[in-house]
């Protein structure tokens, strides 16, 4: 495996506040040194009845960036920053973290969100998604 440490994007959803629910699943998305046709997508969970986390890694196209940086911009993500009356939800914590064209990162969350954020956020985790199969799995 020759993953880098060039983070491309990163979902983050948690369980907050509950009794006897608190947990997160990640999907992090990392470049890939050996072949750019590909990157590096790995998925991190922990329940609260976990003692650590598990990491499962997967190999998948960079087909998976491109549909996901799409779906940011078709959600407008980056202006999320500026809302003048942002929503917020209880009980969970959703977080998107993304590497911009310059470089730099984009990070918003369901602590500040337009009313149908929740559902937009979410758009950015099924496209991740379905590249969680089997096939792409390191093994």
């Amino acid at each position: 495996m020759n993953p880098t440490d060039v983070l491309l994007i990163d979902y983050y959803c948690a369980t907050v506040a509950t009794v006897g629910g608190d947990g997160y699943d990640e999907i992090a998305v990392y470049e890939y040194t050996s072949d750019d046709s590909l990157v590096m997508l790995n998925v991190y969970c922990k329940t609260e009845s976990d003692e650590s986390e598990s990491c499962i890694s997967y190999l998948v196209p960079r087909e998976a960036v491109d549909k996901c940086m799409e779906a940011i911009e078709k959600s407008g993500l980056r202006d999320w920053r500026g809302l003048s009356n942002p929503q917020s939800m209880t009980g969970a914590l959703i977080v998107c973290k993304f590497r911009d064209s310059d470089g730099s990162y984009v990070r918003v969350s369901s602590e500040a969100m337009p009313e149908d954020g929740k559902e937009k956020l979410s758009n950015i985790a099924a496209v991740l998604g379905q590249y969680i199969k089997e096939e792409y799995k390191i093994k």
